[in-house]
Formats: C-alpha cells, sequence, structure tokens
C-alpha cells in the first residue's frame, strides 16, 4: 500500500526498502477553548472515539498550548489551500479534514484504506494457567487456557468508557435540557451505530435503562434491540445480578440486587396468576417463571416488563412442565424432566430454549422420567440430578446431556447422599469454573464438591445459613460469576423476618462466607436466579 503522503518507500538500516508507516495526528484544541467554540467539543469527542475504533496508535497535538503546533498546522493547511479548522486530521502529512469529512470517509469505506499501514498497539499474551506473559501463546500449556490480552485495545476501551461517562456527565447537569454542549440527537450520526454500541458495552448495565435509553429515541432503541448485549456476551463482558423474591405474595415479586453497588432495584409486578408453586431460570437478558398448571411468564430486561406465556403463545414450551431440572448457558436454557399441567404425569421430555429468537426446541427424552429434580451446565454438557420416579421413589441417578451427540447418559447415585428425603426442595446446585457444588439444607448444613472422577460428594464446610424446617424451601444457592452465593435465615438467629446473602469464591481452602446482603422475608419459600450479561 502506498502511504497517503504519496511516498512508497526508503532504505532501511540493510539497504532493503521498507513501506513506510503514515504518521496519524489529530490537531485539537484543550477542553476550556472547545468549549468556547460550541459543537467542536462534541466534534472531538465523536472524532476520537472513531479513530480509536481502528485501534490506532495515534499523536495528539494541542495547538492552544502549544504555537509550534499551531504554526505546524497552519503551514501544513496552507500549503494545499486548506482552511484552518479544528479539530484536524492528518495522515502522512496530508489533512484527511475535521469531524464530517472523516465521518463521511468512515462511512463509505474509504477510511480503512488511508489508515491501514498506520501503527498498531503491540500485542502480549497472558497465560491463564502459568500467568506467564510473552509475544506468543505459551508452548507449556494447554492453548485452550491461553487469553490474549492487547493492551492498546484495553486503553482505548477505557477511553471508550471515559466517552460515554462524558457524554453523561454533560446531560445531568445540563439539567436535561434540549441544548447542550453535546448533541445528543445525532450522536449517532456522528460516529456510527457500531462504534456506538462499542462504546456503551463496556459501561454499567444499571446505566443503560435509567440514564442512557431515557435520553432520546434512538438512546433507547439501541438499548432494547438488544445489540449492546450481544457485544458482550461475545466480548466477555458480564455483570451478574440477583434476582430474589422471599415473599408471600402469589404471584412472587421481585427485587434484583446490583452486586457492583450494593442496591435492590424494585422489579416490576408480574401479570396476575396462581400457583402453589414457583421456579426461575435466568436466560440472556430474561427471567423466566414457571408455576403449576402451565403456568409461565417472560420478564426482559431490555424493555423491564412481563410478558405472559400462554400455551396458544408461538413462543411457549412445547410441553407445559412444573418441578423440572433446568439450566441456561449464553442465551440458551435446557429443561427436562418434571410434572405436567394435571400434577399426575411424570415428564422425561427435554427441550432448549433459545431467548433470541423465543424458541422452545424438543430434545431427546431422557432415559427415564423424574420430578423435583435439578440442572446443571458443566463441560459443555447439561446435567439433570436427582429427583423422584414416576413410582415417586427417590432416584440417586444422574442423567448427563451430550449437545453434540445429543444423546442422554444414566450416571448411577450421582446424588447420593444429597437430601434424600421425600418432600423436599430439589438439590440446591452451582457450578462455578466447571465444578459443580451442593448446599445440603439437612441436618448437616454441609456445603459440598462434586468429584467427577470418583463419582461421589466431598464435604467442604458448613453453610453460614440454614432451612428451618430442614427441606430447603426457604434457601436460595446459586453461582454468581466465579462466587457462590447462598439464601436462607442466619444460623445463630432466631429472627424469620430476615434472610441473609452470603458469597464465597472457591480457592481450594475451607469456605469463609461474606455477608453482602439482607431482605425482609414474609414468606415459606425462596426463589432466585442469577443474570449474567
Amino acid at each position: 500500500m502506498r502511504p497517503p503522503d504519496g511516498s512508497s518507500s526508503s532504505s532501511g538500516p540493510h539497504g532493503k526498502h521498507e513501506l513506510l508507516q503514515p504518521e496519524v495526528v489529530l490537531y485539537t484544541a484543550s477542553a476550556s477553548a472547545s468549549r468556547r467554540r460550541g459543537r467542536a467539543s462534541a466534534d472531538l469527542y465523536a472524532l476520537r472515539a472513531l479513530l480509536q475504533g481502528y485501534g490506532l496508535t495515534m499523536d495528539e497535538r494541542d495547538v492552544s498550548t502549544s504555537k509550534a503546533h499551531r504554526s505546524e498546522l497552519k503551514s501544513l493547511l496552507a500549503a494545499r489551500g486548506c482552511a484552518f479548522s479544528l479539530p484536524q486530521l492528518l495522515v502522512g502529512g496530508r489533512p484527511v479534514g475535521g469531524p464530517d469529512d472523516v465521518r463521511k470517509l468512515h462511512q463509505s469505506g474509504g477510511l480503512r484504506p488511508l489508515l491501514d499501514g498506520s501503527p498498531r498497539p503491540c500485542r502480549a499474551f497472558v497465560c491463564q494457567a502459568c500467568k506467564r506473559v510473552g509475544s506468543e501463546p505459551c508452548s507449556e500449556c494447554s492453548e485452550a487456557r491461553n487469553k490474549m490480552l492487547d493492551h492498546g485495545v484495553m486503553e482505548q476501551e477505557e477511553e471508550r468508557r471515559k466517552l460515554v461517562r462524558r457524554w453523561m456527565s454533560c446531560w445531568l447537569l445540563s439539567g436535561g435540557a434540549q441544548q447542550t454542549v453535546v448533541s445528543w440527537s445525532n450522536t449517532i450520526d456522528v460516529i456510527g451505530r457500531e462504534l456506538f454500541i462499542r462504546c456503551l458495552h463496556l459501561v454499567s448495565r444499571r446505566d443503560y435503562g435509567a440514564s442512557i435509553a431515557s435520553l432520546n429515541r434512538e438512546f433507547n432503541s439501541v438499548v432494547r434491540d438488544g445489540d449492546i448485549y450481544r457485544l458482550r456476551r461475545k466480548n466477555g463482558v458480564a455483570e451478574h445480578w440477583i434476582y430474589l423474591s422471599c415473599g408471600n405474595n402469589n404471584p412472587p415479586e421481585w427485587d434484583a440486587y446490583d452486586p457492583s453497588t450494593g442496591r435492590w432495584i424494585k422489579v416490576p409486578k408480574m401479570p396476575p396468576a396462581q400457583s402453589r408453586f414457583w421456579e426461575s431460570l435466568a436466560v440472556g437478558t430474561e427471567l423466566l417463571v414457571f408455576g403449576s398448571a402451565g403456568v409461565s411468564l417472560r420478564y426482559s430486561i431490555l424493555t423491564n416488563s412481563w410478558t405472559g406465556l400462554p400455551d396458544a403463545d408461538a413462543d411457549a414450551i412445547n410441553t407445559p412442565r412444573a418441578w423440572f431440572g433446568s439450566a441456561s448457558v449464553g442465551e440458551k436454557a435446557y429443561v427436562a424432566g418434571g410434572l405436567d399441567p394435571s400434577g399426575t404425569n411424570v415428564l422425561s421430555t427435554a427441550e432448549m430454549y433459545d431467548s433470541e429468537t423465543h424458541t422452545w426446541t424438543p430434545l431427546p427424552s431422557m432415559n427415564r422420567a423424574r420430578y423435583g429434580c435439578s440442572g446443571a451446565f458443566m463441560d459443555g454438557k447439561f446435567y439433570v440430578i436427582g429427583g423422584y420416579s414416576s413410582s415417586h421413589q427417590v432416584l440417586t441417578c444422574g442423567e448427563e446431556y451430550d449437545l453434540n451427540l445429543r444423546s442422554w447418559r444414566v450416571i448411577d447415585n450421582m446424588s447420593q447422599g444429597l437430601n434424600e428425603t421425600f418432600a423436599g426442595a430439589p438439590p440446591l446446585l452451582a457450578v462455578v469454573n466447571n465444578e459443580l457444588y451442593a448446599a445440603d439444607y439437612s441436618e448437616n448444613n454441609d456445603l459440598k464438591l462434586y468429584d467427577k472422577l470418583d463419582n461421589k460428594w466431598t464435604t467442604l464446610g458448613k453453610l453460614p445459613v440454614q432451612s428451618k424446617d430442614k427441606d430447603g424451601w426457604d434457601m436460595g444457592f446459586r453461582a454468581c460469576g466465579d462466587r457462590l452465593i447462598v439464601i436462607g435465615r442466619p444460623n445463630d438467629s432466631t429472627d424469620e423476618k430476615v434472610v441473609e446473602l452470603h458469597s464465597w469464591t472457591p480457592d481450594g481452602e475451607p469456605p469463609v462466607w461474606d455477608l453482602f446482603a439482607t431482605r425482609p422475608y414474609r414468606g415459606e419459600r425462596i426463589v432466585c436466579a442469577v443474570m449474567g450479561c
């Protein structure tokens, strides 16, 4: 490729001809000087974000603090018959133009060829097994456990985060006025929808609804169509919120807990529905809630609203069920077993739910029908564990579903020793880093770890909360990112009107639980789910 200034090559240190890298220079004025120009400040932030989206190493020169830079820019522009204006982009000594010119080039596809030869940040690899840093994957560890970190990109992402915060700060300081330094009505047009989403996907999800979506219709549309969360999922960006119901309302009332702020957020009320018991499952950006007699509802964080799923709906589950095993990974959820709406027929059928398309796909049936079971997703496979048979006998076996082979395998004695009491809650299971844990709600009140090789459970330590009647219905146990959380009434208290939320990050040592929240308790059962998106 020829550099923008028309030069083609130069002699290298060994006499070889090497391609010149075009220098990318952005001439700007300081923030205080830009404010006097009104819109220029918004243009600068938009232009800077657009260029950083190309992963460039860029030289930014402030003409308001350096007479030399100002004279330099004037000379370069005058030599090509261009008027003086700021901000101004030059590549290889050739003026490209201001924000409008650069944006038009970007939208037409002409900017990338112009910048293809420009310097990029260097990359480094960090081995997740031994933490060795090098210029290529670790040769001593499995390549699957190596993760490439681009330090330049990390810096650029932080700049994007600052950019969006700058926009939000300007809007908040203006009191929400229509005319501000930053023009909200054309922000997406200035930097492009794709780059705008890339900026937003690193902002905390708590800001999407309350701050960003409320700015204007375009921002609201970007948040509601789910593209931000798809990009977050693709790039491994996730915040885990806890959804909890611990009252005696029917249908249940939900609260969401944001661990990053320690705040509880009220979830809109569910549509009227009645059920003897409820269970929940978080998948993608949705909270699915199921009741007896085929009742099922869906809450979306994109719209902050509930949708009922009667049998007639196209996106309703194929086989209505209750008291089944379930697990989710990304935008997919898996369910198996349970009781039909009549409560008399035990099911062996299984289904997969896609939260992107709101469709249920039948899967091969399990080898054994069961209800009152639990589900887990581990090592890329779906497990259904425990429960009761069609003859209402306790099942200690589990079943493993291989997504690639589309087949089930029975694992004998997989749940042996876990709450083998009739009418108790399904096993309380959680998976962290592909390790399966269980909260034993019996008299033992133990935290247990599943040994995959020996097919047995080992005790790690005690739980900080307890089930009053030792039936597990008044406890919750979930994975929250790389932590385990357990919810219930404290061991050392007689107060039956409060539940505690404790967490522990598995580290190979006996568990040391951290109390991070409490909640009023006004019922007999706890229903909870963790949504990571």
